[in-house]
């Protein structure tokens, strides 16, 4: 789920960004669901169901839809966020919104 909802969104959206005028809006979908999301760097798809956060404990992630909805939608909302402090560190007219439908 993190690839569709969440890279193919970002890469789109990375594209086009050259494209968009300065007055533009970029509205990125996250969801309420983020509130339940994680985001683990070293395991984003879940394939390792054991992974190691530090060198003295090992945290157990085994994979649930939902679980993996708010991990993407997190990340949709940390992006848009992030988007939004970098264009205006730039000067650009360009706004980056979140929203939850």
């Amino acid at each position: 789920q993190f690839g569709t909802n969440h890279v193919g969104h970002h890469m789109f959206t990375r594209l086009l960004l050259p494209k968009i005028n300065d007055e533009g809006r970029i509205v990125t979908v996250s969801s309420t669901a983020h509130s339940f999301g994680q985001l683990n760097f070293s395991n984003l798809n879940y394939d390792d169901i054991s992974t190691s956060t530090n060198s003295a404990a090992t945290e157990e992630r085994s994979y649930t839809a939902w679980g993996a909805y708010g991990q993407s939608k997190l990340a949709n909302l940390l992006f848009a966020k992030g988007l939004s402090d970098r264009l205006q560190e730039e000067g650009s007219g360009i706004t980056s919104i979140s929203l939850h439908p």
